[in-house]
Parts: C-alpha cells; structure tokens; sequence
C-alpha cells in the first residue's frame, strides 16, 4: 500500500511540472507589467518638461490642502453635532431624574401611610440609581464632545466652561459628492 506504481509518480510529476509552468508564466507575466510600467513613467518624464511637471506638483498640492480643509471642516462639524447631542442627552437625563425623584417622594408617601409595601418601595428607590448613572453618563459624554471639539477648535488644553449654542436638526448639504 505505501508503495507507488510507476503510473501514479508519472501522473503527480506532470502535475507538478503544470503547476511549475503555471507559476514561470505568472511571473513572466508580473515582469511584463512592471516593464510596461516603467516605460509609461520614462515615456511621460521625457513628455512633460520642467514646467509642466512643476505645475502638476502644484496642482497636487492643492488638490490635497482643499481635501484637508474639506476633512478638517466635516470633523469640526461632526464634533460640535456630538456636542450638541450630547447637552440635549444631559439635559434629558436631567429632566427625567428630576421627574422620577418627584414620582419617588409621591410613594415615600405611600409607603409612610402604609398604602405601598416595603419590597414595592424598594424596588423604586433601586431604581432611582439607573436614573441617577443616566445622567452621570451623558455628563461624561459631553465632557468628551467638548474637549473633542475644543482639540479641533486647537485650544491647548480645554476649558471645563466652554459651551456652545446650536440645534439638533442638521443643515441642508450643499455641493455634491464627486
């Protein structure tokens, strides 16, 4: 059984031969494309003269300071949406924990007249605390939008009292994406 007839080495040698063939031709082929590369760049130095070739830099150059404004522009934009989102959280997680404190004293009451049990109490004022980590969250949140955009904005370090004004509704786009 270990031992290979005369055949079976004939057919696995050809097959390797083929995969041989198969990897010199790519290889060849990879060469050619390289070649053919080299002369199109040799082609279009000796086509284009100094002037032009200056020229072309500085298109490039332009071309790239407008992508990093238009870059530096959408973070600026997109940070200061975070922050806007993030005092409209704050001041949600605000008004709800103020809300659920006022429900929480309402069954105080209650539980003090005996009208609501201990358990049903408790369970309530366990819950105060998810309302309470709402709101130490999203003050986190907006501590970290507003150090993000002051970073943008290039304060060195930032401000505890830095605050801005604005909505949520996005403005219209203008211009198109080509």
């Amino acid at each position: 059984r270990g031992v290979s007839t005369r055949g079976q080495r004939e057919v696995h040698d050809r097959g390797a031969e083929h995969e041989d063939a198969r990897e010199l031709d790519h290889r060849r082929h990879l060469s050619a494309q390289r070649a053919d590369g080299k002369r199109r760049r040799e082609h279009l130095g000796h086509c284009i003269n100094g002037e032009a070739r200056e020229h072309s830099v500085l298109v490039v150059r332009e071309t790239e300071r407008h992508d990093q404004q238009r870059q530096t522009t959408l973070a600026v934009r997109q940070a200061f949406t975070n922050m806007v989102l993030a005092k409209a959280t704050l001041q949600l997680a605000q008004e709800n924990l103020k809300s659920y404190q006022q429900q929480l004293d309402i069954h105080r009451t209650r539980y003090q007249a005996g009208d609501l049990g201990i358990l049903d109490y408790e369970r309530l004022d366990l819950q105060l605390a998810q309302y309470e980590s709402d709101e130490l969250s999203a003050e986190t949140n907006l501590r970290q939008a507003s150090d993000q955009l002051q970073v943008l904005l290039g304060y060195d370090q930032p401000r505890r009292n830095f605050d801005i004004a604005g909505n949520i509704v996005p403005p219209p786009l203008t211009g198109t994406l080509t």
